[in-house]
């Protein structure tokens, strides 16, 4: 099943590659995809040589976390003053005089104060009228930035809870994995972003990754809904790869892993092509360290034969003291995407579990439709069939991540 889907899909997937060739106008850096002028990504950087290079220069000292280490002694030397003076600017510069005593309660932000401020009052109204009117609460929502991007916190740790110290001097990448490329659109959104340590595989990366094609169950159920939706499609199609800097690198763990690739670099070695040389190797074998990479460039990882996301390296610099000592906590998620719940097209309450093609009693093609709608439309009371149509299972993001 998977070597056919993955035959169809070529011709695709080379389209992207193609594109990342010919740096296409993407400016993957941000959240969305915008145009941008010739030149936004880096230089080849060896990411092995960056840790030499810099680890050399700036000490393992410095990199290192010193509980006992007196914060107050060391500005006071750097600045070559007293320690008193150094307590003295701690107070004055202080945050808690920025304090005038009027501040609202904590966990009370809407309660305005009586001021004749013009601000003030506009808020005030904006705040009333989105509590009040819906739609306004909706415009108002759909411009805001950040939205649809969550910022987790770094995990905490203390010095007894580590179980696998990073060994010094270390490199840290953030990696930013965009939501599917459709070929009709030419805007992607971030899906996840994560902080990665040179010692981890690319594997590492790619089993820490979340994507709802992995979640989902193969197969058409219109004959019978109630069979059990057991297999999930990454159980059943392991295969897939990164593709760096001209150099695909495939996931060979398991016996039924395919190679993704050869078909892409046999296809390239035409000579009408004008594309390669490519090469291929293991991704469970290469670690980020290994890599030599742009930063700001757009790669490509492809699994499930078809689902294709744009991948870039939006950071490297080298391990620090104030990030997280323990190795296991990488691949580290820092930013998600908030997903928009499917509802079902008949009710628009329920969150939608399959997706329907060809149906004549459903008002679009596809549609989505919640398990109980979508029973009570296409069966009779002895779970017959009243048309013909297919059904697939329809995995809904906010249900699994």
């Amino acid at each position: 099943m998977c070597g056919p889907v993955i035959t169809i899909r070529t011709q695709r997937s080379l389209v992207v590659i193609y594109l990342i060739i010919n740096r296409s106008n993407f400016d993957l850096t941000t959240n969305m995809a915008a145009p941008t002028r010739e030149g936004t990504a880096n230089d080849v950087l060896d990411v092995r040589q960056f840790l030499e290079g810099w680890a050399g220069l700036v000490g393992n000292s410095q990199l290192q976390k010193h509980e006992d280490d007196d914060q107050e002694a060391k500005i006071a030397n750097d600045m070559s003053i007293s320690r008193e003076m150094v307590e003295e600017l701690a107070s004055v510069c202080s945050t808690d005089t920025l304090l005038c005593g009027s501040e609202p309660e904590e966990g009370n932000l809407t309660a305005f104060p009586e001021v004749n401020l013009l601000t003030v009052r506009c808020q005030e109204e904006s705040v009333q009228k989105r509590e009040n009117d819906n739609i306004f609460r909706t415009k108002v929502s759909r411009k805001m930035r950040y939205k649809y991007v969550q910022t987790l916190a770094p995990p905490c740790q203390s010095e007894g809870s580590i179980e696998c110290p990073i060994k010094i001097p270390e490199v840290l990448l953030n990696v930013k994995i965009f939501r599917p490329l459709y070929s009709k659109k030419k805007q992607t959104f971030l899906d996840q972003e994560f902080q990665v340590i040179g010692s981890n595989t690319l594997t590492d990366l790619r089993d820490k990754y979340s994507c709802v094609a992995d979640f989902s169950v193969p197969g058409e159920f219109s004959e019978d809904p109630d069979m059990p939706q057991d297999n999930r499609a990454k159980d059943l199609f392991k295969s897939g790869f990164f593709f760096i800097e001209g150099t695909f690198y495939n996931d060979m763990r398991y016996d039924d892993c395919r190679d993704y690739s050869k078909v892409i670099i046999d296809w390239a070695k035409e000579k009408e092509r004008g594309l390669g040389p490519y090469t291929s190797a293991k991704m469970e074998t290469t670690r980020f360290v290994d890599l030599k990479l742009r930063l700001g460039q757009p790669y490509v990882y492809l699994h499930q034969g078809e689902c294709e996301h744009l991948v870039v390296f939006s950071d490297l610099r080298l391990h620090g003291a104030d990030d997280p000592q323990d190795a296991k906590a990488y691949p580290l998620l820092v930013h998600k995407s908030k997903p928009r719940r499917q509802l079902c097209i008949a009710c628009q309450t329920m969150t939608a579990r399959w997706i329907v093609h060809g149906s004549p009693l459903a008002p679009e093609d596809p549609s989505h439709f919640c398990d109980v709608c979508f029973k009570m439309l296409h069966y009779d009371k002895n779970k017959k069939k009243l048309v013909e149509f297919k059904a697939f299972p329809f995995l809904d993001k906010t249900a699994v991540f």
